[in-house]
């Protein structure tokens, strides 16, 4: 059972109405994997920007937050996970991946 696969919509719409107005997040994935035999669910999170990309330490970092509390607003209070900022060699895009062991 994933926690975000049958809420990519809602999830899309509240990073969106987190971020700021000029980064939208263009997709949603969810992937399921297991770790040590523990199910897991990975949600990549895709933003892209409307005019320039951040790129200062504290710009990303607030971009992140903004991920994280929709995540949160999805998956609810008792919702745990970690959320990182993965590397792309795409510049025009952000990804952020979450990991949760359900």
């Amino acid at each position: 059972m994933t926690l975000f696969d049958n809420h990519k919509a809602d999830l899309i719409e509240a990073i969106n109405q987190e971020l700021p107005r000029n980064l939208i997040c263009s997709r949603v994935d969810v992937q399921m994997t297991t770790d040590h035999g523990a199910p897991v669910e990975l949600v990549y999170i895709d933003v892209k920007p409307l005019a320039k990309m951040p790129e200062s330490f504290s710009q990303r970092e607030r971009v992140r937050r903004c991920v994280a509390d929709a995540l949160l607003a999805v998956g609810g209070a008792e919702f745990h996970g970690i959320l990182v900022e993965e590397k792309q060699d795409d510049q025009s895009v952000m990804r952020f991946v979450h990991r949760a062991v359900l």
